[in-house]
Order: C-alpha cells, then sequence, then structure tokens
C-alpha cells in the first residue's frame, strides 16, 4: 500500500503514475493493482496519464474515486454484507 499526501501542485499524480508504471513494468498484473483517489477528475487524469505510460495494460488497472468503489464493492457484494435492495443498480 502506498498513500500520497500533498499540497496542490506537489506532484502527487506524477508520483503516483511512474509508481504503478514501475511496478507493471517490473512484472506485477495490471489487474492487482487498485488507485482511489476523490475526485473524479482526479481519478480520469490519473487514468489518462497512466495509458500514456502503460498503453492497453493500463485499461487493466482500478482507477477509481473511493467514493465510486466503494459504491461497486456494495453493488456486487451488497447481499453478502445483508444490505439487499440497499443499494440501487446502476440505471
Amino acid at each position: 500500500p502506498l498513500a500520497i499526501v500533498a499540497g496542490a501542485g506537489s506532484g502527487k499524480t506524477e508520483t503516483l503514475t511512474r509508481r504503478v508504471a514501475r511496478a507493471v513494468e517490473e512484472g506485477r498484473s495490471p489487474t492487482t493493482v487498485l488507485v482511489l483517489t476523490f475526485s473524479n477528475k482526479a481519478a480520469a487524469e490519473l487514468r489518462e496519464r497512466l495509458e500514456g505510460l502503460l498503453g492497453a495494460a493500463a485499461h487493466a488497472i482500478t482507477c477509481q474515486t473511493f467514493h465510486g468503489f466503494a459504491l461497486r464493492l456494495l453493488r456486487r457484494h451488497g447481499a453478502e454484507a445483508g444490505l439487499v435492495g440497499a443499494v440501487p443498480k446502476r440505471r
């Protein structure tokens, strides 16, 4: 796990994308990589930069907002947690 906490314009996105790209280039499967951020804009920027560095392999990386990922988990596994009907399916 890696957490990057820093102010605006300090290079967080660059640091994160380079670290993820290096891990994939060194043999880590892109399907095992999870990148979470706070905003949709930041997630889109991360995805774009990863595609620039890794090409098609970047499509296998899960890159989402914290909220989007949590909602995805609840939709997929909510019933297992006793949350049947609590999380509506996407329209």
